[in-house]
């Protein structure tokens, strides 16, 4: 199988993520809210944080879509980048921003199960 080839699933899912990218990124920062050290008067700004974890979640699915097409400096890696960037000057430390990459893994694994458990023969069922 060629890795830079998406399979049969890969455009179900990625239509899904698409559709329903507000409500993944809603998730992982809630998720990361919660876990967020915020003693010292720092706040976990949630709302800030939003329009950028949606866009990082459609780059990945744009890239779970057309891997081919985002080889190299893929676009994920670039909202990936903005993102990170945006926590470090928040104060938020490389420790942090991992946790949350963690915690962002799991909430896309969720919801790629989630998909796969309502599939039909290779497609997501409607």
């Amino acid at each position: 199988m060629d890795i830079t080839e998406p399979g049969p699933f890969a455009a179900d899912l990625a239509a899904r993520m698409h559709e329903d990218s507000a409500g993944i990124a809603r998730r992982w920062i809630e998720s990361a809210g919660e876990q967020a050290d915020t003693s010292g008067g720092r706040s976990f700004p949630a709302d800030e944080l939003l329009d950028f974890a949606t866009s990082l979640v459609n780059a990945v699915a744009d890239h779970i879509a057309q891997p081919a097409a985002n080889a190299g400096d893929a676009p994920f890696i670039a909202a990936a980048r903005q993102y990170s960037e945006l926590r470090f000057s928040q104060d938020f430390d490389a420790s942090e921003l991992l946790t949350e990459y963690t915690l962002l893994g799991d909430v896309l694994y969720a919801f790629a199960s989630d998909t796969v458990a309502n599939t039909d023969n290779g497609t997501a069922a409607a």
